[in-house]
């Protein structure tokens, strides 16, 4: 065994994923090399301040989570809800009741060199000089190893570390990370993913899964994949490769995907537009098709977020999306007692889904949503009911409206009826005043918090 395979082999012995054979040829390597000995050591350091840092708070989300997606899917006439409701409401809950950005998550830093320090013995390095550097390990969720260029050695790289062009990175098991390129794209690995970096806008996959953000620019974006290239001048893509399968799926902008198999004496050539998926085959694009919910595909990427704050505009989308979900499927596999039987705990997901492109052209329901939302807020629903003053419909702004005058005992300068027909400067300096007086007067509402932008497709 060499020292490669043993750090493989200690980090899934802390994952619990080695076997009794690998176990006692790892202990047999360990007890004549100092150096593994050490860099095992560390690894077990840290991972047992990560199991201390986060219980706490997994124990926490998930029992709250538990009830409450327990209360979201009551069985309906020998229906039950899909499971994506339960998926979608637990991970909404942990964010919107942990906030697990308000707590400084812990830092993965190794060291490149964990052996002793014996410079005056050792070789002169003949490594190529190493080329400039083109990005930086942001974000991980755990050991992320870098392999340079010039060199077969992969080494632990710590969060902030530079990354050169031509190095490779991969991770382990249940191990995310996000490198930042200088250019402004961000690029994203799942879990066993190996990916290199050949230039600034140029990668080479060779498996995993991988979420590109790109910057605008007049140099395209390109990833190799087997036997075919994908590019792209500014959008976001995710790629996951398995085996002779690649799946593309955009999820905003337009791709163009080339094979590098001769055909018809050219070469097979698509584009992917956004909302779509393509399957590339052994080097050869499929047809694009159009695929309902491509945040299902990317989910892995929130763990990534959560890391980034509150402040992550891309964070607060997703949760305006799940919320949205959660509220479509009330909507769609409960009757309305149900719903309502829910109190305020559905004023937030029934909010986003009327704001939401998933209620487009189903006004019925969202008439019903707005109706739902105004009976049950409560004085901490304010600012949600104030937003949909400026919403599109009529029928939606005075419900919002009415649900604002119960709460409050005042109906500020339009009148319930009035909200529907009043012409759009009157109605928005309406809404500016609600949002004064909501700024005045919300001290006195004990636990009640400004509630975050709501998506902008669906403001007056």
């Amino acid at each position: 065994m060499d020292c490669e395979q043993a750090l493989n082999l200690l980090s899934a012995r802390l994952d619990g994923e080695i076997s009794a054979e690998e176990s006692v040829a790892l202990d047999g390597h360990l007890a004549g090399c100092a150096d593994c000995r050490a860099a095992g050591e560390a690894m077990a350091a840290q991972h047992g301040r990560l199991v201390r840092a986060f219980a706490p708070r997994r124990r926490s989300a998930a029992g709250v989570a538990d009830r409450v997606v327990a209360n979201l899917t009551p069985r309906t006439r020998g229906r039950w809800m899909p499971a994506t409701l339960s998926a979608a409401a637990g991970f909404l809950l942990a964010v919107m009741l942990f906030q697990p950005w308000r707590h400084t998550p812990p830092t993965i830093v190794i060291k490149h060199d964990l052996t002793p320090d014996i410079s005056s013995t050792r070789p002169a390095d003949t490594r190529p000089a190493e080329l400039p550097a083109i990005g930086r390990l942001a974000l991980a969720t755990g050991a992320v190893e870098i392999c340079r260029s010039g060199t077969q050695d992969w080494k632990p790289m710590e969060t902030g570390g530079t990354l050169p062009a031509g190095a490779s990175l991969r991770t382990g098991p249940k191990v995310r990370c996000e490198i930042r390129l200088a250019d402004g794209s961000e690029v994203r690995l799942n879990e066993r993913t190996e990916l290199r970096f050949t230039a600034a806008r140029t990668l080479e996959m060779a498996e995993g899964q991988v979420w590109s953000g790109v910057a605008a620019s007049e140099s395209p974006f390109t990833v190799a994949v087997r036997r075919a290239t994908v590019t792209a001048l500014g959008t976001q893509f995710d790629l996951l490769c398995h085996g002779e399968t690649t799946t593309l799926s955009v999820l905003d902008g337009s791709t163009r995907v080339k094979s590098q198999l001769a055909a018809d004496g050219g070469s097979a050539e698509k584009t992917v537009r956004s909302g779509q998926v393509l399957e590339i085959v052994n080097g050869r694009p499929g047809e694009p098709s159009r695929v309902h919910d491509l945040m299902l595909s990317t989910r892995w990427v929130n763990e990534i977020l959560v890391l980034k704050g509150r402040d992550s505009a891309e964070l607060e989308r997703r949760v305006d999306d799940l919320a949205a979900q959660i509220g479509e499927l009330k909507e769609s596999f409960l009757y309305e007692q149900e719903i309502r039987s829910l109190g305020d705990h559905c004023v937030v997901p029934l909010t986003r889904f009327i704001q939401s492109d998933r209620s487009k052209g189903k006004d019925e329901k969202r008439h019903a949503a707005a109706r739902i939302v105004s009976d049950v807020a409560q004085p901490w629903c304010i600012p949600y009911l104030i937003e949909l003053l400026t919403d599109r419909d009529g029928e939606v702004r005075s419900s919002a409206a009415a649900g604002l005058q119960r709460l409050t005992g005042t109906n500020q300068e339009l009148s319930v009826e009035e909200w529907q027909t009043a012409p759009p400067p009157q109605r928005q300096k309406c809404a500016r005043s609600w949002q004064q007086w909501w700024e005045k007067h919300k001290d006195q509402f004990p636990g009640a918090t400004p509630a975050p932008a709501p998506p902008a497709a669906q403001k007056a």
